[in-house]
Protein backbone atom coordinates (compact mmCIF):
# COMPACT_ATOMS: atom_id res chain seq x y z
CA UNK A 1 0.00 0.00 0.00
CA UNK A 2 1.22 3.63 -1.56
CA UNK A 3 0.42 6.25 1.35
CA UNK A 4 0.83 10.03 -0.14
CA UNK A 5 1.40 12.67 2.66
CA UNK A 6 2.05 16.02 2.91
CA UNK A 7 2.96 18.65 5.75
CA UNK A 8 2.82 22.41 5.29
CA UNK A 9 3.02 25.61 7.86
CA UNK A 10 0.33 27.74 6.15
CA UNK A 11 1.69 30.25 8.34
CA UNK A 12 -1.64 31.90 8.72
CA UNK A 13 -0.68 34.79 10.93
CA UNK A 14 1.13 36.53 7.99
CA UNK A 15 -0.77 34.84 4.65
CA UNK A 16 -4.72 35.14 6.16
CA UNK A 17 -5.79 36.96 3.20
CA UNK A 18 -4.41 34.14 0.96
CA UNK A 19 -6.59 31.47 3.36
CA UNK A 20 -8.97 29.79 0.69
CA UNK A 21 -6.80 29.47 -1.94
CA UNK A 22 -4.44 27.35 0.43
CA UNK A 23 -7.05 25.43 1.72
CA UNK A 24 -8.57 24.86 -2.19
CA UNK A 25 -4.69 23.88 -2.78
CA UNK A 26 -3.98 21.64 0.13
CA UNK A 27 -7.55 20.06 -0.04
CA UNK A 28 -8.39 19.72 -3.93
CA UNK A 29 -5.78 20.10 -6.07
CA UNK A 30 -2.64 18.58 -3.44
CA UNK A 31 -3.76 15.08 -4.40
CA UNK A 32 -2.32 13.40 -0.49
CA UNK A 33 -3.92 10.97 1.10
CA UNK A 34 -3.22 12.29 4.40
CA UNK A 35 -2.52 16.16 4.89
CA UNK A 36 -0.70 17.68 7.81
CA UNK A 37 -1.20 21.55 8.80
CA UNK A 38 0.55 23.51 10.98
CA UNK A 39 0.02 27.84 11.82
CA UNK A 40 -3.38 26.62 9.90
CA UNK A 41 -6.54 27.68 10.64
CA UNK A 42 -9.41 25.57 8.71
CA UNK A 43 -11.71 26.99 6.15
CA UNK A 44 -15.12 25.57 6.64
CA UNK A 45 -16.25 26.18 3.30
CA UNK A 46 -14.25 23.45 2.03
CA UNK A 47 -12.80 21.19 5.27
CA UNK A 48 -15.15 18.34 6.19
CA UNK A 49 -15.13 18.21 9.31
CA UNK A 50 -15.58 14.76 9.49
CA UNK A 51 -12.58 14.48 7.66
CA UNK A 52 -10.13 16.97 9.84
CA UNK A 53 -8.72 17.15 13.78
CA UNK A 54 -7.68 20.53 14.06
CA UNK A 55 -6.83 21.99 17.37
CA UNK A 56 -5.97 25.83 17.89
CA UNK A 57 -2.90 27.10 19.81
CA UNK A 58 -4.85 29.72 22.14
CA UNK A 59 -3.93 32.81 23.74
CA UNK A 60 -3.26 35.45 20.88
CA UNK A 61 -2.80 32.74 18.34
CA UNK A 62 -5.68 31.40 16.85
CA UNK A 63 -4.25 29.55 14.47
CA UNK A 64 -2.92 25.91 14.95
CA UNK A 65 -1.60 22.12 13.63
CA UNK A 66 -4.38 19.90 12.26
CA UNK A 67 -4.11 16.28 10.56
CA UNK A 68 -6.61 16.26 7.22
CA UNK A 69 -7.94 12.87 5.38
CA UNK A 70 -10.58 12.93 3.21
CA UNK A 71 -10.21 9.08 2.01
CA UNK A 72 -10.24 7.53 5.47
CA UNK A 73 -11.84 7.63 8.81
CA UNK A 74 -10.20 9.80 10.70
CA UNK A 75 -10.60 10.90 15.19
CA UNK A 76 -8.73 12.66 17.51
CA UNK A 77 -5.96 10.39 19.12
CA UNK A 78 -5.22 11.93 22.31
CA UNK A 79 -2.13 11.65 25.10
CA UNK A 80 -0.30 13.76 27.73
CA UNK A 81 0.78 16.56 25.53
CA UNK A 82 1.67 19.14 27.23
CA UNK A 83 1.72 21.82 23.57
CA UNK A 84 -2.34 21.32 22.33
CA UNK A 85 -3.05 22.97 19.25
CA UNK A 86 1.16 23.03 18.14
CA UNK A 87 1.08 19.43 18.59
CA UNK A 88 -2.25 17.19 16.97
CA UNK A 89 -2.79 13.64 16.88
CA UNK A 90 -5.07 11.90 14.84
CA UNK A 91 -5.68 7.69 14.67
CA UNK A 92 -6.49 7.48 10.63
CA UNK A 93 -8.11 3.71 9.58
CA UNK A 94 -6.69 2.84 6.47
CA UNK A 95 -7.84 -0.75 6.51
CA UNK A 96 -9.82 -3.02 8.89
CA UNK A 97 -7.07 -4.26 10.03
CA UNK A 98 -4.52 -1.03 9.68
CA UNK A 99 -4.80 1.94 11.79
CA UNK A 100 -1.99 4.58 11.97
CA UNK A 101 -1.38 7.55 13.97
CA UNK A 102 -0.32 11.09 12.43
CA UNK A 103 1.39 13.26 14.30
CA UNK A 104 0.82 17.03 13.48
CA UNK A 105 4.00 19.73 15.11
CA UNK A 106 4.30 22.91 14.58
CA UNK A 107 7.73 24.16 16.34
CA UNK A 108 6.08 26.44 19.06
CA UNK A 109 8.92 28.70 20.37
CA UNK A 110 8.67 30.05 23.49
CA UNK A 111 10.36 31.67 26.18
Amino acid sequence: MKLKVATWNMAYWSHRKLEAEAWTYFVKELGCDVLLSQESFPHHDMVDEDHFVWNAIGGTRPWGSGVYSSKFKIKEYTFDNNFFGAVTAAEIELRDDLKLIFISVYGLMEK
